[in-house]
């Protein structure tokens, strides 16, 4: 929306959920496929929480075997949660939102 200015008067909030239960479900489809020890990045060009950092909570409380697994050194740590998951905000940052979380599967490697 930074480069589109216009367009949040046409989003519905509607739009939020929908995207985050669709983005829920293509997590765990993404999760299956990681071996123990793996890593799953999930990532997003938004800025709502719903999809970014709610998706990721939902999805370890259901998923146990995996957990965050930052790497505060990839990074300035300005664009770090306190979760330790990316972000960056325009407002901020000077350049797009975005947001990202590194997920490990527990387990042998």
């Amino acid at each position: 929306m930074r480069r589109n200015p216009d367009a949040r008067w046409g989003v519905r909030t509607t739009v939020f959920a929908r995207a985050a239960e669709r983005q829920g479900r293509l997590l765990a489809a993404a999760a299956s496929l990681v071996r123990p020890g793996g890593l799953l990045i999930y990532a997003t060009c938004s800025l709502e929480p719903e999809e970014n950092e709610h998706v990721v909570e939902s999805f370890l409380k259901r998923n146990p075997e995996f957990t965050r697994s930052p790497r505060p050194d990839a990074v300035a740590a300005d664009l770090l949660t306190a979760a330790g998951d990316f972000q960056s905000l325009p407002q901020r940052h000077g350049i797009d939102g975005a947001y990202a979380a590194r997920l490990e599967r527990g387990g042998a490697r």
